[in-house]
């Protein structure tokens, strides 16, 4: 985790089990919306795209040249 701890990681809503993080029922609102905006900042990051190796790279000039 990047920056600071949420908030949200101190409540007594908050549950941490592996690959299934979620908020018990009757959590306040505020909580509940830094938790929901945490959970969505990756949906929100433009996807970067994935450079090329420099293998590939050659790979492909290679295969231009035929």
């Amino acid at each position: 985790m990047i920056g600071e701890k949420p908030k949200f990681f101190d409540s007594p809503y908050f549950v941490m089990e592996e690959d299934n993080w979620h908020l018990k029922d009757g959590a306040p609102a505020d909580v509940v919306k830094e938790f929901n905006d945490y959970m969505n900042q990756d949906k929100l990051e433009e996807e970067k795209p994935v450079k090329k190796s420099f293998t590939d790279r050659i790979n492909e000039m290679l295969s231009q040249t035929k």
